[in-house]
């Protein structure tokens, strides 16, 4: 697939750059930015790190400090990262973090996208797009847990604490490449919130795709759950702000179940 030039690897990183920029510092304490943090984390994944600590060893070990140095340097180039974090400090900044926050940076690049028309290539049947969504787990534990963790209770009295999300992308059958879309977290819900079920802004107020929320939308100030979240609510979720930033894209949903 060929790409304009503002579709460009640099340009890409640039706006997701500005995007993270954008995202409120969960703790004024931090020496480190929180572009430092949330682009260490992109360029780990991006990078295909087999895990943050092996991003870490990488770029801050010390039995190779000739290739740290160059890889920092290369970070540095590539992403505009001044200072890495360590791998234990990036994980408790993304635990403060909201990951409504981090859905200005989808939209924004699907936006690119729709502008210099690649979007037109992922055209299914009359001009509708087709969005595959499927549930994943992403943490799972029976020690380790906190307030927004689903719980499953054992016949042995034993609980295990984890963490699920919904993915979606925009695929086509005659296209080898994706539109990753923002995901939505499995988590835990108020009881009685099934109308409104997330920790977020309402209808009519998101003033662009600019996530910028006040305090009382934060995690830490939501500590009382009371029921398990579940799959089949969260896309609902995630179909209904699918429909809400994007309101004149034709949608063909496909699930696994």
């Amino acid at each position: 697939m060929k790409f304009r030039n503002k579709l460009i690897k640099p340009h890409i990183i640039g706006k997701i750059w500005w995007c993270f920029s954008l995202v409120p510092r969960p703790c004024r304490k931090s020496r480190y930015e929180v572009t430092d943090h949330l682009i260490s984390a992109f360029a780990a994944l991006q990078q295909k790190f087999s895990s943050l600590l092996g991003f870490d060893e990488a770029t801050r070990g010390r039995k190779r400090k000739v290739t740290s140095r160059r890889t920092r340097a290369n970070l540095r180039q590539l992403y505009g990262i001044k200072r890495v974090p360590s791998d234990s400090g990036l994980r408790k900044f993304l635990d403060r973090i909201n990951p409504v926050y981090l859905r200005s940076a989808f939209l924004e690049l699907f936006r690119m996208l729709q502008r210099n028309g690649v979007l037109k290539r992922f055209w299914w049947e009359n001009k509708h797009y087709l969005v595959s969504m499927d549930g994943t787990g992403v943490f799972s534990s029976n020690h380790l847990h906190c307030e927004h963790c689903c719980q499953k209770q054992h016949e042995n009295g034993a609980i295990t604490y984890y963490h699920q999300a919904v993915g979606a992308a925009v695929v086509h059958p005659d296209q080898s490449e994706v539109i990753p879309l923002a995901p939505e977290p499995i988590r835990k819900q108020l009881l009685g919130s099934e109308a409104d079920p997330e920790v977020g802004p309402k209808d009519g107020e998101f003033p662009d795709f600019i996530c910028r929320y006040t305090d009382r939308y934060r995690w830490e100030n939501v500590n009382k759950w009371l029921i398990n979240d579940c799959e089949s609510r969260a896309i609902r979720r995630l179909v209904t702000r699918l429909h809400r930033e994007h309101p004149r894209l034709k949608i063909v949903v496909s699930n696994s179940d």
